[in-house]
């Protein structure tokens, strides 16, 4: 079980990692979210970028978490 728990923190770590270094190409695909630009923005179009940001830093989250197994509902 621990086995698969950090398997899953590893997995997370790295999706969260990669949506940090990669949110201008997120963007670029996926495109700009008008809620995000227009309550996470500072400036034009800058709302989607914090969006994937905030996305990543919670994936990275998730993982230590589910790591220390505080998510007990999950059944992890």
């Amino acid at each position: 079980m621990i086995f698969l728990r950090i398997l899953i923190f590893v997995a997370l770590i790295l999706v969260g990692l990669l949506i940090l270094k990669y949110t201008v190409k997120i963007v670029d695909t996926v495109g700009h979210s008008g809620w995000a630009d227009r309550y996470l923005g500072m400036g034009v179009g800058g709302g989607s970028y914090n969006m994937w940001k905030l996305i990543g830093i919670i994936v990275i989250i998730i993982g230590i978490v589910i790591l220390v197994k505080g998510l007990g509902f999950l059944g992890y």
